[in-house]
């Protein structure tokens, strides 16, 4: 991080991030106005208002980071950050300028138009010449071949990922830098002290004094390897000479090892052996021959055979069918009664439909004679009254001979139809007698209940019929059979089978004899034996010319002298002592170059601490020692950090972030971003609040930065007066500026 040039954001640009979607989203990143970023999120409003929460606001954070670093502030690199609902063509691109060159990113991911995943980074000295060269393809475009992209934009950018994201990125969602390791805390220290160089020399320097010890190891082995050799010489001279003696012994062993083979193989008759060989090779053949021809006539013998009995077993089959249809038909119900029960089980529906309508006649003129006894009743009842001049309801004296006119003409209509009807329902009785006699007489004479019962009868009976006719036009399939035929065919059959067998028996026995008598079983293994001869022949002959390989050997043995050395290992020696008394004086935390560097960084660290400290109202003083340990006193008093409240490590980490950028800048030159992350929004009380935020304005005009805050925070939106609101709505995010 030796580059002092200034480092200029000029605008950050994305789509399809996060929650943004598919437009895209340009913010202008030098304005120089502090910028409080807010947020609506109208898609997850409720009855109590809408809330701030999820709008979208830390994703332009976010987008900065992923432009530069390939990764979010959490270290999320791909997973997530393509928007959910389009899942596709994610775009995200920084312009920056550092020094005299402008500079673009354009991270993308699922993005058609670039080819997929990848990264894409353009530099040049004008804006328009950038402009151009943005249509070639100075980059990658896929994952595989990121990685060198990625160094050539870290060589650009010069600062790693640790110290933007807590240096230009201030975010309260961070762990605070006390609560970090000793060792990550060292690593940020030394980043922003130049001591990352210290650290890569110390490396390569290590690296250089492994490889030496590596090459020192080496020598020592070969060293002692040529000590060793020397004295193995004398014992390896030892063994050769014991090895000639032996293998002297072996060589007159093998010759007569192989002589005693070819007297073996020289008693046996190979000749003989052949002929009979080749006999027996023309017995199997044969018998091969002969096997499936007597397969073929024991089959054909067997099929003849069948047959016959197949012819017989056929008439036997359908004569015992035909006599058990003619039976069950003999069992048959005649024709003639199936008929007459038909019509006894019609008659016998229309005398009960007779009953039926009888039975409901007797029951209305049942009905009508109630209701006519009733009415006579009353009407008598009524007249009576009426005789004696009284009123029939009442029984108030009263007189009308109409009405006792009218009443007995009623009541001799209404008797005259009683007897009419009475006589009717002895009529009715008489007929439903009749009716009932005539059902009694059917069911005495019917045998089934229904209509269907004797139609599936009747279909039965004649489907028994249909299959005899059919049965007696059947023919024997084995009719045409030529019974004299076929026993001259099975004589003919036996007597070839009888000449097949006995030549079959004669070859089988005469191949058992030959294989009882053979000493060499196959005429390979008699070619085996030929060839096993030739090669014994050949390899004698090779034995008897061979000579003593060992006696070479120690020829050459005798011949070896060789002095080892140590004066190549007395130079690596010395070089490792040097490299070793370097590698101390960068590494050790008390050396003396460590502490010239830390001593040009750390009072001005401090120093800065403690105004900002000051600033904030805070009484404490936090100081970095020379080991870039951490000292946090109140009045003298140590206090731990864990011990102090939330407001006052909310108030120390903001003012470590202003003391950190302080640093960087005065030792790498000028940034013109500093983004604040919700650090407003946790710990502090009303004070608190309102002396970070005057801080923070108070800075961003006097370093003349493009400053932005992320907030929840209302009661402080009147002390920034620009604002850039995030809002939510119907699941995507976009960017407003209220006026």
């Amino acid at each position: 991080m030796s580059n002092t040039a200034m480092f200029y954001f000029i605008s950050i640009t994305f789509k399809n991030f996060y929650s943004f979607g598919n437009s895209l989203t340009t913010i202008d990143l030098t304005v120089k106005d502090p910028t409080l970023i807010l947020g609506k999120n109208i898609s997850d409003a409720t009855t109590n208002g809408i809330d701030s929460n999820g709008a979208g606001k830390t994703t332009i954070i976010n987008a900065i980071c992923y432009a530069l670093y390939g990764k979010t502030i959490d270290g999320n690199e791909k997973s997530g950050i393509i928007n959910y609902i389009n899942n596709k063509d994610l775009e995200v691109s920084i312009l920056f300028k550092k020094g005299l060159l402008y500079y673009k990113i354009i991270q993308f991911r699922k993005n058609k138009a670039f080819g997929g995943n990848g990264v894409r980074f353009y530099h040049a000295s004008t804006l328009a010449e950038l402009e151009m060269k943005e249509g070639s393809l100075d980059s990658v475009n896929d994952d595989a071949t990121t990685g060198t992209i990625n160094e050539q934009i870290m060589e650009v950018l010069n600062m790693p990922f640790s110290v933007f994201s807590r240096v230009i990125l201030f975010s309260a969602q961070d762990e605070p830098f006390l609560n970090l390791t000793a060792a990550l805390q060292r690593q940020i220290i030394e980043n922003l002290c130049n001591m990352d160089e210290i650290s890569l020399r110390s490396k390569e320097l290590k690296i250089k004094k492994d490889k030496a010890q590596i090459e020192l190891n080496i020598e020592i082995k070969l060293y002692e390897q040529i000590r060793l050799q020397q004295e193995a010489v004398s014992q390896q001279i030892h063994n050769v000479e014991s090895k000639i003696l032996k293998w002297k012994n072996d060589h007159i062993t093998r010759v007569k090892l192989i002589s005693d083979k070819i007297l073996d193989f020289s008693s046996m008759d190979i000749e003989k052996s052949k002929t009979s060989l080749v006999i027996l090779h023309n017995n199997k053949s044969n018998l091969s021959l002969l096997y499936p021809e007597q397969k073929n006539r024991t089959n054909e013998y067997t099929r003849l055979q069948n047959n016959i009995e197949k012819y017989s077993t056929w008439n036997i089959s359908h004569g015992k069918e035909l006599l058990k249809l003619n039976n069950r038909i003999n069992d048959h119900i005649a024709w003639s009664v199936l008929d007459q029960q038909s019509i006894l089980v019609n008659s016998k529906k229309e005398a009960l439909d007779e009953r039926h309508n009888i039975e409901m006649c007797v029951a209305e003129d049942t009905d009508t004679k109630k209701l006519l006894d009733v009415a006579l009743f009353t009407a008598h009842n009524e007249l009576t009254h009426l005789l004696d001049s009284k009123c029939p309801y009442c029984l108030q004296h009263y007189s009308n001979k109409v009405k006792v006119e009218e009443i007995k003409k009623e009541i001799i209509d209404n008797t005259d139809t009683l007897k009419t009807l009475e006589l009717n329902l002895l009529n009715v009785d008489s007929n439903l007698a009749k009716v009932n006699k005539s059902i009694s007489e059917i069911d005495e004479l019917l045998r089934f209940k229904s209509i269907h019962e004797i139609t599936k009868i009747i279909d039965n009976q004649q489907i028994d019929i249909d299959k005899l006719n059919s049965l007696k036009l059947e023919k024997n399939p084995y009719d045409e059979l030529d019974e004299v035929s076929v026993k001259n065919a099975l004589i003919k059959l036996r007597n070839e089978l009888k000449i097949i067998n006995d030549k079959i028996c004669d070859l089988t026995n005469e191949t058992k004899i030959i294989e009882e008598s053979l000493q060499i079983k196959t005429l390979d293994e008699v070619e085996n034996i030929e060839s096993t001869l030739l090669k014994l022949s050949t390899e004698l002959n090779s034995i008897n010319n061979d000579n003593n390989p060992h006696i070479e050997t120690l020829e050459e043995l005798k011949k070896i002298t060789t002095e080892p050395s140590d004066l190549k290992i007395n130079k690596l020696k010395k070089l490792i002592y040097h490299q070793e008394f370097l590698y101390k004086l960068l590494t050790r935390k008390d050396s003396m170059l460590r502490k010239i560097l830390l001593s040009g960084s750390l009072p001005y660290l401090n120093g800065r601490l403690e105004i900002y400290l000051n600033n904030l109202g805070l009484p404490h003083k936090v100081a970095f020692t020379d080991d870039m340990g951490t000292i946090i006193t109140k009045h003298g008093t140590l206090i731990k950090y864990k011990g102090l409240s939330s407001g006052q490590k909310a108030r120390i980490n903001i003012a470590l972030a202003f003391a950190f950028r302080d640093l960087l800048q005065k030792r790498h030159g000028k940034t013109s971003l500093f983004l604040l992350d919700e650090c407003l929004d946790h710990g502090l009380g009303n004070i608190g609040i309102e002396l970070a935020a005057k801080l923070v304005k108070e800075k961003a005009i006097a370093d003349n930065v493009t400053m932005m805050i992320i907030t929840h925070k209302d009661e402080i939106t009147d002390i920034f007066p620009r604002k850039l609101v995030v809002i939510h709505e119907n699941e995507f995010s976009r960017i407003e500026y209220p006026l």
